[in-house]
Parts: structure tokens; C-alpha cells; sequence
């Protein structure tokens, strides 16, 4: 008689359902490519131009969906074929210690998983972005940036891992507090050096040439009582043509970064609603609050992690014989998957609120809507971004409100 094991279709009706439900909002997507695109972008689209756009979502959905396929055919794959237990015993083979066969189980995996996903950046990159005119990236910044990653990956997540390990390994049941300090210092360490020691590696931060758009962006952080260590472009043409902008850094070395390809999409004024909108997010704490909200949520993550890490269920599951802390710890993310799902839902929500409150200080801080309205329509546009993604899809994944929804926010503030 074959045993019943609770996990196994716990995991395999959830995994459906997340994979089922990610793939009808796709779907949903798809169909509203077909709805009129929004009055208020009248002004910068012709016929031509809306179905450009659409093709461009109509090819990403799609892309997206027989990935997702993909992905769950190789999961249930490993899953069902027993491969998990067959890497184990393969790093147990190739080294010794617990300690030193979990690091290279996780290599194993994760090198599995990396070559199985590269064919289809490379599509993604090469072929789509090329197509329509994004894509920036030579072959040898693209395999460099894969290179640093993977560097950066085995340098850092390497010894965060084993001190993981060993907690959960040495100090009992209050392994899983410890493991939640250690991570949740060590991300905030990460965080605040990473615009300096990390980021760099990647892309050259120049500092912004001290023009009259520098002496305004300075007027404007001294109206807004708005430190700032640093203005810098960032060369994100080296390998896409859209544009963005952002904060980093923490306290006194708060830097504004913008991308060269938004310095030449937008006039000053809109460069300058857009800043205020990213100095109304630090002003009204959504950073802070941000932070706060993922370290809920890492001591949550850890909680649930120092019930199942051990459990034999579990790994039964997948086709274990035995518990070992390192599967526990992989496989345990498939058990969360439902409760991740939840999190992200009110993650999303949180943020779309923040948007409207970021998009209210900057038009109050420049004592007008026109600028951030126009920027957000010609970054709509400019990035070929959705224009009429569907509720429910925005409901589900969205951090941001979509465009029209924040044009009408900022219309009832009664501005000019």
C-alpha cells in the first residue's frame, strides 16, 4: 500500500494553482491588447504606434507563457524523476562534511537551473528586445554581466549560506532566530554598500555635469529639506534604450541615479517631477517602511523554516529517505510558495499606495501636475509598457498603479 504523504499534494495542488493562476493573468493581458488604447496618450500615439506597442506586450506574454511551461515541465521533472536525491548523492560523492556537501548540492542545483533558464534571456535579450529596437547589449556584456553575477553569487551567498547552515545545524530549536538576525543584518549591510562596492560593477556611474539642470535639481532638494551626497548618470544604454531613474544609499549618501537614456527622453521639468516623485517615497518613509515590511517577512519566512526544515514528510516528498538541513532548506520553498503569494499581494497593494503618495508630494513640491503626467505618458510609451493591462493583473503583480489611474489621482489635487 502506498503511504499517503500530506506534502506531496500539498505542494504539487499549490504549485498548480500559483502556475495556473500566473498563466490566466497572462491571458487576461492578452485579451485587453484588443480594448482602445487611453484617451490621454491621443497626443503621442497613431494607429502605427498602438500596434507596435501591443505586438511588443503580445510577444512578451506569450514569450512569458510557454516559458512558464517550460519551467513546470523541468520542475515536475526533477521533481517526479527523483533528480533532487541524485544531486545530493552526487555532492555527497564529490566532497565530505555537511557543511561542504550542502554548498555543493546548492552549486549543483542552482547551475542546473541556470543553464536550463540561459537559453531564454538570450532569446529574451537577442531576439525580442532586438526586435523592437530595446536591446543595447553586446554578447560580451551580456556574458559578463553572467559571469560577475555568478562571482558575486558564490562570494556572497556562499559564506551567508554555511553560517545558515551551521546555526541550523548547532544551536537547537532557536537556530531559526539566529539565522533570521544574521540574514536580516546581513541584507541591510548589503544594502547600504552595494550603490558603492556592487553596482559599480556592473555600470559606470558618472556624476551629472554641474549644467542648470544640476543647479535645479539642487534648488529643488533644498526646497524639499532633501540631502543629497551625489547626482550621477548611469550608462544604461550600454545595454537597453529605456529609461528610469532611482535612489540609494541610506541617511547622508543618498544619491540620485539617472539612466542617460531618460536624460534624453525628457525635458527638465519632467526630469524634475520625476525626482520629487523619488524625494516624496523618502519623505513620506516608503523606504523605511519597505525595509521593515521584508524583514517582517524574513522573520516570518524563518519561523515557518525552523518547523519544516527537519520535517521528514517533507523530503519524502522528493523522493528522500532521510532529513539533512540543506534539502530542508530548498525544498521549503515550495512548501511557502502560497503564503509568498499572499505577501506579495499586499507587498503589491502597499506599493500602489505609495506610488499615489509619491506622485501627490512631487506635483505639490513643484506646484504642478502637467510635468509628472507628461513623464509618466512618455515613459508609458517610450517603454512600450502595457496600455491596458488588466485588472486583475495589476491586483495580483503590479507595484505600480497604472498610468491613467495616477493621472486621475493627481488630477483632483487641483493643481495647474
Amino acid at each position: 500500500m502506498i503511504e499517503f504523504n500530506f506534502f506531496f499534494y500539498f505542494i504539487l495542488v499549490s504549485y498548480f494553482a500559483y502556475q495556473l493562476l500566473q498563466a490566466s493573468l497572462n491571458l487576461l493581458d492578452l485579451k485587453n491588447l484588443h480594448q482602445k488604447s487611453p484617451s490621454y496618450l491621443t497626443d503621442l500615439l497613431d494607429a502605427a504606434k498602438v500596434e507596435k506597442i501591443n505586438e511588443y506586450n503580445r510577444t512578451n506574454l506569450r514569450f512569458s507563457l510557454l516559458k512558464r511551461i517550460y519551467s513546470v515541465l523541468i520542475f515536475l521533472f526533477l521533481w517526479w524523476g527523483k533528480i533532487f536525491p541524485l544531486m545530493f548523492s552526487w555532492a555527497e560523492s564529490l566532497v565530505s562534511g555537511k557543511i561542504w556537501t550542502a554548498l555543493v548540492f546548492v552549486g549543483i542545483l542552482s547551475s542546473i537551473q541556470y543553464l536550463l533558464g540561459l537559453p531564454w534571456g538570450v532569446y529574451s535579450t537577442f531576439v525580442i528586445e532586438e526586435k523592437f529596437g530595446f536591446n543595447r547589449s553586446t554578447w560580451k556584456t551580456f556574458f559578463s554581466d553572467q559571469i560577475k553575477g555568478a562571482i558575486l553569487g558564490i562570494i556572497i551567498g556562499a559564506p551567508i549560506l554555511a553560517l545558515l547552515l551551521f546555526c541550523f545545524e548547532s544551536l537547537g530549536s532557536l537556530a531559526w532566530l539566529y539565522s533570521f538576525l544574521i540574514t536580516a543584518a546581513f541584507t541591510l549591510t548589503l544594502t547600504y554598500i552595494a550603490p558603492t562596492l556592487i553596482m559599480p560593477l556592473f555600470n559606470k556611474f558618472t556624476p551629472l555635469e554641474e549644467n542648470d539642470f544640476y543647479q535645479k535639481i539642487k534648488e529643488l532638494a533644498q526646497k524639499c529639506a532633501f540631502p543629497l551626497a551625489g547626482i550621477y548618470v548611469m550608462d544604461a544604454s550600454k545595454r537597453s534604450s529605456k529609461g528610469n531613474a532611482f535612489f540609494t544609499g541610506f541617511g547622508k549618501q543618498k544619491r540620485i541615479v539617472f539612466f542617460d537614456t531618460l536624460l534624453k527622453q525628457h525635458d527638465d521639468d519632467e526630469l524634475l517631477a520625476v525626482l520629487a516623485h523619488e524625494i516624496g517615497h523618502n519623505k513620506k518613509k516608503h523606504t523605511q517602511m519597505g525595509v521593515l515590511f521584508s524583514i517582517l517577512q524574513m522573520f516570518i519566512t524563518f519561523f515557518l523554516l525552523g518547523i519544516f526544515i527537519n520535517n521528514l514528510g517533507l523530503v519524502k516528498a522528493f523522493g528522500f529517505e532521510a532529513t539533512h538541513t540543506i534539502v530542508g532548506m530548498v525544498l521549503f520553498t515550495y512548501l511557502y510558495q502560497p503564503a509568498e503569494l499572499i505577501s506579495g499581494v499586499l507587498s503589491m497593494y502597499i506599493s500602489r499606495k505609495n506610488e499615489y503618495e509619491a506622485d501627490e508630494y512631487a506635483c505639490q513640491a513643484v506646484g504642478e501636475t502637467k510635468s509628472l503626467t507628461n513623464a509618466l505618458k512618455k515613459l508609458l510609451v517610450d517603454n512600450y509598457g502595457n496600455l491596458n493591462p488588466h485588472p486583475m493583473t495589476v491586483f495580483f503583480s503590479h507595484s505600480h498603479p497604472t498610468v491613467g489611474q495616477r493621472i486621475a489621482a493627481m488630477m483632483k489635487l487641483k493643481l495647474s
